[in-house]
């Protein structure tokens, strides 16, 4: 049976998830909170493709009393953070009591091929995203970093930072702790027997907030939603920039 067999990803599923951590004494903590318990559990979430979804998973988690991060990316070609919806989401989602991360997508720069330069690079673009982050949202602190589909050089880097800011995917907690993640809506383990097993006292738990609703939907459903509500929000700016465009060009025939 597959794993993916266990779970319709459904809020519902998250939540127990949620509730076998508790029943197994867990404490659910973000990244610096990682002495307070000597059994714990992080909660991540990397926001690849939809903060309108990530703002409902918030919301979830705030019913839930439970608090998370949710990394954010700054070069993202599905949302702009710049714009102010965006940033009035990104602040809503803090607002309800979760941490904001930078999701660093490495792929959006040229690199030094040497690998110590590559690795000082890297280290002061993701300083730079952070700061740039933290001046066009207000209030917004960035403590943390992970890595969007990180190179296996990345990952084996380690990379360290001053002031404590902390690399999610550093050693402390890739390798320290148990890391399981729902990566393209599939669970390369177990997350029930993974939580329930007792075998491990620190858990690293990644969700993606775009593969979850109230009701089960197949993966090709979540994309033909997004997919759409993208033409229709297209289509809507287009028509505001070019006014009497929608006499000749109907969304309907897309």
């Amino acid at each position: 049976k597959k794993i993916e067999d266990d779970m319709d990803f459904i809020y519902d599923d998250y939540k127990k998830i949620i509730n076998l951590l508790l029943r197994n004494n867990y404490g659910i903590i973000k990244y610096r909170d990682d002495t307070q318990y000597s059994k714990k559990a992080i909660l991540r979430h990397d926001v690849d493709i939809s903060l309108e979804k990530a703002v409902e998973f918030a919301q979830y988690e705030k019913a839930l009393d439970v608090k998370s991060t949710y990394f954010i990316l700054l070069n993202s070609k599905l949302y702009n953070i710049f714009n102010k919806n965006s940033i009035e989401m990104i602040m809503h989602i803090k607002e309800l009591g979760h941490d904001i991360g930078l999701h660093f997508d490495e792929t959006n720069y040229a690199l030094p091929s040497a690998y110590d330069e590559r690795n000082e690079k890297i280290k002061e673009l993701i300083i730079h995203e952070k700061n740039v982050m933290e001046k066009i949202i207000p209030g917004i602190k960035i403590e943390s970093v992970s890595m969007h589909m990180p190179s296996k050089q990345t990952l084996e880097a380690d990379l360290h930072f001053e002031d404590n800011f902390i690399n999610s995917y550093s050693c402390k907690f890739f390798k320290k702790h148990k890391y399981i993640s729902d990566s393209n809506m599939h669970w390369r383990e177990n997350i029930y027997e993974t939580i329930a097993s007792g075998q491990y006292d620190n858990l690293h738990i990644l969700t993606h907030p775009i593969w979850y609703d109230v009701n089960y939907n197949s993966k090709t459903d979540k994309i033909s939603k997004l997919l759409l509500e993208k033409k229709n929000m297209i289509y809507n700016e287009v028509c505001n920039i070019s006014p009497g465009i929608e006499d000749d060009i109907k969304l309907e025939d897309f």
